[in-house]
């Protein structure tokens, strides 16, 4: 299996029936590469008026068992973070942005990163925030991480537990560090609005 470097993606290619024809789409890897597989995150999409991307995710929740075989490629894109990172870092998502930020995260703190990572993330709620365990318990093991979350409807609860409310706004975060020579990478979710983001 080809090594992949946290940050970058597979293809993958599923035949399906509706259409009759084969329709290719790009995951990021959420895994590791020490865990020497490769883990994709596919959010199931809901309604009735799909499109063919809401079709292929679906294929894959309803269609696809463990075990099955697919077709897919060796992971490629450059999206990732520098070899010689030598800085604190912030990983800034939005919505399933933070497939790829999940990789980058996680193999940080394998390989036992010396300096302050910063984990931002907005989402609508608690029920679509993917990987919310995950991260909270990499947050509690690891003093060096520190997490930001923004809910656009937060219920009371959620705010009690630090959840900040509306778009991802880095102005609401009173104890955001500010590091010399800061590195920052994010991606954003479409239609979801993160501002005020300075370097």
């Amino acid at each position: 299996m080809a090594a992949h470097v946290p940050g970058q993606y597979i293809s993958v290619k599923v035949f399906l029936p509706e259409m009759n024809l084969y329709q290719a789409r790009q995951y990021s890897i959420s895994s590791t590469p020490a865990q020497e597989y490769y883990r994709i995150s596919v959010k199931a999409e809901k309604g009735i008026d799909l499109d063919t991307n809401g079709l292929i995710s679906n294929h894959f929740h309803d269609i696809i068992k463990e075990g099955d075989i697919v077709d897919i490629t060796a992971p490629a894109g450059d999206f990732k973070l520098p070899e010689d990172l030598a800085a604190p870092i912030v990983l800034i998502s939005g919505g399933v942005g933070l497939t790829p930020m999940i990789s980058m995260l996680q193999n940080l703190v394998e390989q036992k990163f010396s300096y302050p990572i910063t984990w931002l993330h907005g989402c609508r709620n608690r029920s679509v925030h993917a990987f919310k365990d995950q991260l909270d318990q990499i947050v509690t093991t690891n003093e060096s991480v520190e997490q930001h979350v923004f809910y656009d409807a937060p219920t009371e609860l959620d705010k009690q537990a630090g959840i900040l409310e509306g778009f991802l706004d880095i102005n609401k975060i009173e104890s955001l560090p500010q590091y010399p020579g800061l590195s920052i990478m994010f991606v954003v979710q479409l239609h979801l609005y993160v501002s005020n983001i300075r370097i």
